[in-house]
């Protein structure tokens, strides 16, 4: 009996708190081990998941979103570029593509398991049935295989060539090795154009929530409306993989084409509801390229601008103004 809106203010405290604890996470996996932190938020996912199952009040999913918002600072935003970065020196942008993109076949793969599963066993069961999904995938792999840095298993990253450092630096020790601190980093121009890019990427796709209502508004069914929100996988797929290839090629280009795609989207949307609304789904489909700005495109940027040294804790204060900014775009 909860309305839609009191529900989704826990999206929003989500949000939140996602980007007050960003630069937070980012600080903490420049220190300890990612691969220790992971494995204590998976529990912990898992378990909120499961205890949602049992929740009686809407105030728990208040406090629930919380907990999630700390997990996903963590599990949206660093997780693939940290381990990327650490692990390969080569291709970076086309791996930190392929890896991301699979929350786009995560999206349609569980909305099309959880949707039937939630009309036949009901929500309750749904919650349980993620909590246990954490529990039998990611957890495992995170215990069995993951580590912080190829060199605890006696390895290189993937396309290591030491002589392609001596020949472009004046010494091991150059601090272009390990690029630029963050102290440095947050008072120059570069690092709050970046801030600005993720921001208004955030307030972009926070129209994804308003998706299946604006279907509504158009005389379509929510079934037509939640088609659309699916079919955004595909660009999300498509969109994460493209950018992080185009990025390797020349970065300008990667950058070009994963903000140009979705904003001709979002014309489409506007242009093709007043006059072919059945085809909106080719709308939602370039719409969903803007996914890969804040996850492909931004750990690149960065990467390419400041070098590896603190990439994660830059990108987790940057991530912070776009996360609690989007949060109030939503509601806006």
């Amino acid at each position: 009996g909860v309305g839609r809106g009191t529900y989704a203010i826990s999206g929003t405290i989500m949000s939140v708190t996602l980007g007050i604890f960003s630069p937070i996470m980012g600080n903490w996996v420049e220190k300890h081990s990612l691969r220790r932190i992971l494995i204590l938020f998976l529990i912990i996912q898992s378990s909120v998941y499961i205890a949602q199952s049992m929740f009686t009040s809407i105030y728990y999913f208040y406090i629930s979103g919380a907990i999630h918002g700390i997990v996903h600072s963590l599990m949206m935003l660093l997780v693939v570029p940290t381990v990327i970065n650490r692990w390969f020196s080569v291709r970076r942008g086309f791996f930190i593509g392929l890896a991301s993109s699979m929350s786009g076949v995560g999206g349609v793969l569980w909305n099309a398991v959880s949707g039937p599963f939630m009309e036949a066993f009901g929500w309750r069961d749904t919650f349980l049935l993620y909590g246990i999904l954490i529990a039998l995938i990611p957890l495992p792999l995170a215990i069995l295989v993951l580590r912080d840095y190829p060199e605890e298993k006696g390895l290189l990253p993937y396309g290591y060539e030491p002589d392609l450092w001596t020949e472009n630096l004046l010494s091991p020790d150059d601090a272009l090795l390990q690029g630029i601190p963050y102290e440095t980093a947050k008072r120059t121009f570069s690092f709050w154009s970046l801030a600005l890019l993720a921001i208004l990427v955030s307030v972009f796709t926070c129209f994804t929530s308003y998706l299946p209502s604006y279907a509504t508004s158009l005389g379509l069914s929510i079934s037509f409306g939640a088609a659309l929100a699916s079919s955004m996988g595909i660009g999300i797929l498509v969109g994460k993989n493209s950018t992080g290839i185009l990025f390797d090629k020349k970065p300008f280009i990667g950058l070009l084409v994963s903000t140009m795609t979705p904003a001709c989207g979002f014309l489409l949307f506007l242009i093709l509801g007043r006059i072919a609304p059945m085809l909106m789904p080719v709308a939602s489909v370039l719409y969903g390229v803007s996914y890969s700005v804040n996850t492909v495109l931004l750990p690149l940027l960065i990467l390419f601008v400041f070098g590896a040294k603190d990439q994660a804790r830059i990108l987790g204060s940057i991530s912070f103004f776009s996360s609690t900014i989007g949060a109030g775009a939503t509601v806006g």
